[in-house]
């Protein structure tokens, strides 16, 4: 699979809808970033639709330590997101053609990296969408202050009776896509998902699982580092989702992001029923897609 060499010590993975070496700007761009557990496979459903490729040409790159770039370290703070961002807008510079329009799509983490690479290169991007984005500048309450990451394994453990085997690794995955996935997970996604899981939380360097589930504590507490001063200067067109039944993500945490983001031209979209990954599997798919569509080619949804 194809990865993008950025610099000397830096190779991210990425997937694409049309072959290595054939990105050639004929058509507008869409990049995808998931979030900090996930992979660029989370995007199935976008690649697999052909309503989307056929107008867009779709990029997901596989962040630091997940997927195609599992062997690069990833992630234990928030404070590296800058730098990466500004990594993430080299990588499309080396894939993208300079004349080519691009998007930008970013879940969770994602979503945050996608407005530092706005603010970083303001003139590369086009509109933008924002899915679930973590929570800006606050802090937790003491009685909030909890070990998120605990209170998932613990909750979980009845689910994996009939596993005793079952690693900590695998109970942590299974914790983390249940509790994102809430009560509707679609047999046909599951395992996927489950998979995911599995890979994000697989890490070859020492204390993997513990930093990742510092990390995911720290997205969950809403203590990105970053606020309004990063955000006011933007004046693109950006889109912020969330499910209804995203309950890793309140709408105060998107409405932060609409009123940080003071100066661009914004659009809420909340859908009735999803979850945090809701909109990658097919139910949520089907639903979000047409949207995604209408909102690359005509700057609005109608709601």
């Amino acid at each position: 699979m194809p990865h993008v060499q950025i610099d000397s010590n830096l190779a991210l993975g990425y997937h694409s809808s049309v072959p290595e070496g054939q990105i050639d700007g004929s058509k507008p761009v869409l990049v995808l970033l998931h979030g900090y557990i996930g992979e660029a496979s989370l995007f199935e459903r976008q690649f697999s639709d052909p309503s989307l490729t056929e107008r867009f040409t779709l990029i997901a790159i596989d962040l630091p330590g997940a997927g195609l770039s599992w062997d690069v370290p990833a992630l234990t703070s928030l404070a590296g997101l800058p730098v990466l961002a500004q990594q993430l807008v080299r990588a499309v510079n080396l894939l993208v053609p300079d004349a080519a329009h691009v998007h930008l799509l970013g879940h969770n983490v994602g979503a945050l990296l996608v407005e530092l690479m706005l603010a970083h290169a303001p003139e590369r991007f086009g509109s933008s969408v924002l899915i679930s984005p973590v929570g800006l500048k606050k802090t937790a309450s003491p009685s909030q202050d909890t070990n998120i990451a605990s209170e998932f394994a613990d909750f979980w453990d009845f689910l994996l009776e009939d596993d005793p085997e079952a690693s900590p690794e695998k109970r942590f995955a299974v914790a983390c896509v249940y509790s994102i996935l809430g009560d509707r997970v679609e047999p046909e996604d599951e395992e996927r998902m489950i998979q995911i899981g599995m890979r994000e939380l697989h890490d070859n360097s020492d204390g993997g699982v513990e930093r990742r589930r510092s990390f995911v504590r720290a997205v969950t507490m809403g203590n990105s580092g970053f606020g309004k001063e990063e955000l006011q200067g933007l004046t693109h067109s950006v889109l912020v989702v969330r499910g209804t039944e995203d309950h890793t993500q309140s709408p105060e945490v998107a409405r932060e992001h609409l009123d940080a983001l003071s100066n661009a031209k914004t659009q809420f979209l909340e859908l009735p029923g999803e979850p945090h990954w809701g909109l990658f599997m097919k139910g949520g798919a089907d639903k979000f897609n047409p949207l995604l569509l209408e909102y690359l080619t005509t700057g609005s949804v109608k709601q």
